[in-house]
């Protein structure tokens, strides 16, 4: 669920977004962690991504993926 503490505010929780295969296993993490009152107010912006069980090259590259649109989407500042 992207309900979550963290999309609120960056600096009260990391915010974890399941990444699950067709059979609905999860495979993969993305995950925005806690930010700093400096790196808030730098506007800096981090996220992790853990393949888990992914090991095939071009899912992972789609994994990577996902993970920068949901920088984009939802973490990216609006301008």
């Amino acid at each position: 669920s992207l309900c979550n503490c963290g999309l609120l505010c960056a600096c009260c929780n990391d915010m974890v977004v399941p990444v699950c295969n067709n059979s609905g296993v999860e495979v993969a993490t993305i995950a925005r962690k806690s930010l700093t009152c400096a790196e808030l107010c730098g506007k800096m912006n981090r996220f992790v991504v853990d393949f888990g069980s992914v090991s095939d090259p071009a899912e992972r590259a789609l994994v990577f993926a996902a993970g920068m649109l949901f920088d984009l989407q939802y973490w990216e500042a609006k301008k």
